[in-house]
């Protein structure tokens, strides 16, 4: 259990992305919730809203508390892109952007707002631009995302 829902429940709730994958139902106190991907509601990166809980309206203090997010990667393209050419490519470089921005802006929030808090963020880079929905691209993802997990030394960030 995570809180009063399920992990398994809220880590599928996590990959929800309506466009692709239906919400997914949890239940918590006695009420079944339809969940989603943050990124589907505005909030890609859900670090800040999760600082103002856990700092807000919850008894834990930023001094003693380290946050680490874990990124899905991204791509940094060796040259400005060319500017999207038709209906879809435009509405899909728009939603990019905003998903991208609201996450570079959570990172930014949570160390403006907290900064005796401890923050950290993996977000490994990609070799490409790849889709969200593009299944074939799913070994390449593990083995960077493996990759990228073998160099994380949890017992120095955890300071155990």
């Amino acid at each position: 259990m995570t809180g009063a829902c399920s992990l398994v429940d809220a880590v599928v709730a996590s990959s929800a992305a309506p466009t692709y994958f239906n919400f997914w139902p949890v239940a918590v106190g006695g009420q079944t919730l339809q969940m989603a991907d943050g990124g589907a509601a505005g909030f890609a990166n859900p670090v800040y809203r999760m600082a103002i809980e856990m700092f807000t309206y919850d008894t834990f203090d930023p001094s003693t508390t380290q946050i680490i997010s874990l990124g899905t990667g991204y791509y940094q393209p060796p040259a400005a892109m060319p500017a999207p050419k038709g209906l879809v490519a435009t509405i899909g470089f728009a939603t990019s952007t905003l998903v991208d921005s609201s996450e570079d802006l959570a990172d930014q929030d949570t160390a403006r707002v907290y900064p005796a808090c401890a923050f950290q963020k993996f977000n490994p880079p990609l070799p490409s631009d790849i889709d969200e929905a593009d299944l074939a691209s799913v070994p390449v993802l593990l083995q960077i995302g493996q990759a990228a997990a073998a160099q994380i030394d949890w017992k120095t960030i955890l300071g155990l």
